[in-house]
């Protein structure tokens, strides 16, 4: 859902003027319903798509409890495969919700325009685990969607994710009346008048399988087509009798080729045909499926998604120390093992470690610290930390190839040293205001980084913190940093100017190449006192005042 809009509505145009002044920008989408407008606003610089009563029905109270009801189920959601809700506004004049705005397109857009990605068996078996994932997440919190179709499923722009929308229709154990359906995607339960439930879903799910397939002029194959049809058993009780299962069932065929591909790759390891294997695909992919399995944790109990050790004897929190081989992990805050309800603290050292066939991980609420090489050389491409978080480890993302975008929530102090090196596919990192120093070779050889937002109140940077950060063009500096260590910044070829809006120079020791295009920005009164500093010195100084011409552009 692009904001590409360029016609905003004033504040007038609501009936809430104290809620409209809020909104930087406000702009019509065209897909609204007949009961409801939709828009895109922008809030403190942040987008949100909005979902707002027709002015005609903004007294209508039966439309009222609609949308108290869709908030209140979206609310409780935690999955990053279902869109997230931010906020309800509900006086006596209007109603509307806002939510996370999508930037990407329905599946119904996706099919029209990219057919072709969808008959790339790993594009197709990724996005129904995706989908299953929210499906499973609604069901556990006692919510059916009832209104799976392809218009409220989307993907995001950026990696083709799965995002679920709309909850408008969705029924639960508090809220047991549904407003309507979408008939081509109804179960005959829906239709009939009779109750609805997770099956519900999951009959609409085996619709949507062979919907895409009809739009793309191919016959899905034969595993998927057979789990389709068991989703379209008429009878409730003859389909699948939840998501996990259907998940279970899209994976079995894998896992017994996996498992005797490593049979194989096993014999042959013993057999002595080392210097064959390695070049072949056994060799390649399965021979880490075989270290997998050899190299299991050390582990106290085995539970639904991975590998858990107490924290101690008598401990009622857990450690994730490994978890079973899917291309996502949902974690979830308590774990049941022997009828006892553990608290899940943190992610063991080594936890992922190698675990390139992960590409998500969900970590919860409640999590506190995330171990040595915890996710080192796995394949994950976002990192969304949880704000409970505390402790990070040595080293504990290095090596992450897809990662693409580290988000750290405030209230971590301390960054370890390593922390996230030779990523080389990351971009933007978000550092929180509670972080005064950042640590040696912290994101040294992440070559692509492009954006990186400091902690306000950052006093240091230390030795090869930027090293080798080939893509960063431009950075600006608090004028808390009081000082910037050998080679902070060295070998940062692009790096053109720097901003540090201090009046009197951190310390610094060849903390930049010399003989470069970089130029410092510091305030006019200042600019002598840079310029007669033995290492400032060396570098071109300029007053703030001179980037007035050519302003920093503004990091995402």
């Amino acid at each position: 859902m692009d904001d590409s809009c360029n016609n905003p509505f004033s504040s007038s145009d609501f009936t809430s003027g104290t809620e409209a002044e809020v909104f930087e920008k406000i702009a019509p989408l065209p897909d609204a319903g007949s009961t409801t407008q939709a828009y895109i606003v922008r809030i403190k610089g942040q987008d949100f798509f909005m979902k707002r009563l027709r002015p005609e029905l903004q007294q209508a109270e039966r439309y009222r409890n609609l949308f108290r009801k869709e908030f209140k189920l979206g609310q409780q959601l935690a999955s990053p495969y279902i869109v997230g809700y931010n906020a309800l506004v509900d006086n006596e004049r209007e109603t509307y919700i806002l939510r996370e705005n999508v930037v990407g397109c329905t599946l119904k857009e996706k099919l029209s325009s990219s057919p072709e990605w969808f008959l790339e068996k790993k594009n197709m078996r990724r996005f129904m685990l995706q989908l299953l994932s929210a499906l499973q997440h609604l069901h556990e919190h006692h919510v059916v969607h009832a209104d799976l179709k392809p218009e409220n499923v989307m993907l995001t722009r950026i990696n083709n994710d799965v995002k679920l929308i709309d909850l408008g229709f969705a029924f639960s154990d508090n809220y047991t009346s549904s407003t309507g359906c979408t008939l081509q995607f109804a179960a005959p339960e829906q239709k009939n008048g009779g109750q609805l439930d997770a099956r519900t879903d999951i009959y609409a799910f085996g619709l949507l399988i062979n919907y895409i397939y009809k739009e793309v002029g191919s016959k899905p194959p034969r595993l998927w087509a057979g789990i389709a049809n068991k989703c379209l058993q008429q009878a409730p009780k003859q389909r699948f009798q939840s998501a996990e299962e259907i998940s279970t069932a899209l994976l079995r065929r894998r896992r017994l080729l996996l498992k005797w591909s490593m049979a194989i790759s096993i014999a042959a390891l013993v057999g002595g045909a080392m210097y064959v294997i390695p070049n072949t695909y056994i060799g390649g992919e399965f021979i880490q499926e075989v270290e997998w399995v050899l190299q299991r944790p050390d582990y106290d109990f085995e539970a639904k998604v991975g590998f858990y050790r107490f924290n101690s004897a008598d401990s009622s929190t857990v450690a994730m120390v490994g978890a079973k081989r899917n291309n996502s992990i949902w974690a979830q805050t308590y774990v049941e093992h022997k009828g006892r309800r553990l608290k899940l603290t943190s992610i063991g050292d080594r936890a992922f470690y190698k675990a390139t066939h992960l590409e998500a991980l969900h970590l919860p609420e409640g999590l506190d610290t995330i171990g040595y090489d915890a996710l080192a050389h796995s394949g994950i491409i976002m990192l969304n930390l949880p704000k409970s978080l505390r402790h990070i480890k040595e080293n504990a993302f290095r090596d992450m190839k897809n990662l693409k975008t580290i988000r750290l929530n405030e209230g971590i102090r301390y960054l370890p040293y390593g922390m996230a090196h030779h990523c080389p596919n990351l971009r933007t990192i978000f550092l929180p205001n509670s972080v005064k120093i950042l640590p040696a070779d912290m994101l040294a050889f992440c070559t692509k980084l492009e954006h990186v937002r400091l902690p306000d109140s950052l006093q240091a940077i230390e030795r090869g913190t930027f090293w080798h950060c080939h893509s960063l063009t431009e950075m600006k500096l608090p004028e808390t940093v009081e000082r910037i260590a050998e080679y902070a910044f060295f070998h940062c070829s692009n790096l053109k100017r720097l901003v540090l809006p201090r009046l009197t120079p951190p310390n610094m020791t060849r903390s930049f190449n010399t003989g470069t295009q970089l130029v410092v920005y510091v305030p006019k009164e200042a600019v002598e006192v840079y310029r007669d500093d033995p290492e400032w010195g060396l570098l071109r100084i300029e007053s703030l005042e001179s980037l007035k011409e050519s302003p920093l552009p503004t990091a995402p």
